[in-house]
């Protein structure tokens, strides 16, 4: 069992901003979710939208921003438990795709800890292993994932 680190806030930290700040230390454990193109609803991305836009406007130190945060992502993932979309890593074929795609590199590009597989999305506790970028991983992840599940499914839509 590898050694597990945690975000360490002395220590260097990468943060990267798209909708909502990353932050990254190497080698240390990452939470991570993704989620199916369907699995909300326009009318939710919108109200989200919304959200972020608000948040971003108020002056708010880092403390307040962080809790902000996290209650948006408590929000999505109220969403995502709803059960919005096609669901379909319901399937069991398309669910063992994400499966295999997630123990493929194990060990040697990251240290995987736990994941979940649900209906419309994909919650994963990893830890990378050396420089390996986890926007890499994750990428390299989605892309066999949405490529193998396209192919069951027989669509050209995104996953």
């Amino acid at each position: 069992m590898p050694h597990i680190t945690f975000l360490n806030r002395h220590s260097d930290i990468l943060i990267q901003c798209g909708h909502l700040p990353h932050w990254f230390q190497p080698e240390a454990v990452q939470f991570i979710t993704f989620r199916l193109a369907d699995s909300l609803p326009q009318t939710k991305l919108q109200e989200l939208a919304l959200m972020r836009e608000a948040l971003g406007r108020r002056e708010t130190n880092e403390e307040e921003l962080t809790a902000e945060e996290e209650r948006l992502e408590d929000i999505v993932d109220g969403w995502l438990m709803q059960g919005y979309g096609g669901c379909v890593l319901s399937n069991a074929q398309c669910r063992q795709f994400v499966e295999d795609a997630l123990f493929f590199n194990d060990k040697q590009t990251y240290h995987l800890h736990a994941f979940v597989v649900m209906p419309n999305h994909v919650h994963i506790l990893l830890s990378p292993i050396g420089e390996n970028s986890v926007i890499s991983i994750v990428s390299k992840l989605k892309r066999y994932s949405s490529r193998m599940i396209k192919q069951c499914v027989a669509t050209d839509g995104n996953v």
